[in-house]
């Protein structure tokens, strides 16, 4: 069994985060709290399994459900949109575990880490649409709040895994190896999503507010975007699926974080609905020619057909193949 308690050192690790996201003002609220949440989880495995409080240990497979529920709710509420009421239906996974330790308590074995899987599972799938899925997070992270929140996802599944394992090492093996898979994959994931939750790129939330222009920066807003355009449309640079928004403020010798802004307060959508909209008015010109709806989302930039037959639609009010099948020559 290991001596030192790594779960109460990651507990006081998260503690001493949280306290100064607090104390610098950083960090997302939701994200704030889900860290908080992980400190708990991890002070109350160090309290039962080192400390022998083991009239807590009811309370771990409720607490611990709490974590990827709130997980949930975190990214839908900072990186997808405002929070909604119907979240708080989210309480019922761990209420459902907290029942089944009332009801039938051998159920939580199984329930816990399909709980996990669940939760991670849909994460990941959400997330199949790539950055255009995250539309409170700032352009100027690139693809990184997206590889944080995969890595939350994938963080939940192997928790999932690990309950299962201890749950196998209680009937298999009189739960010998139980102290160290709580150590070195229970604690640390919570460790780990505590620490990612804390992540600049996903904790900053681009919150919708009015603010003044100055007549002059509009006028140097209006000039940027007439030389993107004129980027992007005299070299074909749409056509390329691998464009980003750092090749764009390269080429112009502008920082990324300041044509994102000037996109923006231009034409009120961020820069890949921007550069999606040329690359949809491309395919529609390949349909209307003859074009296969596949060879003309991938001649027009686009990677998956989900993306293209969303902002095909978005673009032109209609799917397509409708649009072919209308608009041939």
């Amino acid at each position: 069994m290991p001596v030192l308690p790594l779960p109460l050192v990651f507990t006081l690790f998260l503690c001493v985060m949280f306290a100064q996201s607090v104390f610098r003002g950083e960090g997302a609220g939701w994200l704030r709290t889900l860290l908080l949440i992980c400190a708990v989880q991890n002070g109350l495995l160090a309290l039962v399994h080192y400390y022998g409080f083991v009239d807590f240990r009811f309370v771990l497979p409720i607490t611990a459900t709490v974590i990827p529920a709130f997980v949930w709710v975190s990214f839908q509420s900072t990186a997808v949109r405002v929070f909604s009421k119907r979240d708080v239906l989210h309480l019922f996974a761990p209420a459902s575990v907290a029942m089944a330790a009332v009801v039938h308590p051998n159920l939580i074995d199984a329930l816990v880490p399909l709980i996990f899987a669940a939760y991670g599972v849909a994460l990941l799938l959400s997330l199949r649409e790539g950055e255009d899925r995250l539309h409170r997070v700032g352009l100027q992270h690139g693809s990184t709040p997206l590889i944080i929140w995969r890595g939350i996802g994938a963080i939940l599944i192997v928790s999932a895994v690990s309950d299962v394992a201890i749950a196998a090492d209680h009937i298999f093996n009189n739960a010998n190896l139980t102290p160290w898979i709580i150590t070195f994959v229970g604690a640390l994931s919570v460790l780990a999503l505590g620490a990612l939750a804390m992540a600049k790129p996903i904790a900053v939330v681009q919150e919708p507010h009015e603010v003044f222009i100055a007549p002059e920066e509009q006028l140097e807003d209006a000039v940027l975007m007439s030389r993107l355009n004129a980027l992007v449309t005299e070299s074909d640079l749409f056509l390329n699926p691998d464009l980003t928004l750092s090749m764009l403020s390269r080429k112009l010798a502008v920082p990324a974080k300041r044509l994102s802004s000037a996109i923006n307060r231009e034409t009120g959508q961020n820069v890949s609905r921007y550069i999606n909209a040329f690359r949809i008015e491309h395919a529609a010109t390949l349909l209307k020619a003859g074009h296969n709806v596949t060879q003309a989302m991938f001649d027009s930039g686009f990677n998956t057909k989900s993306n293209f037959n969303r902002e095909f639609l978005r673009v032109k009010n209609c799917t397509p193949r409708d649009w072919r099948a209308g608009n041939q020559l």
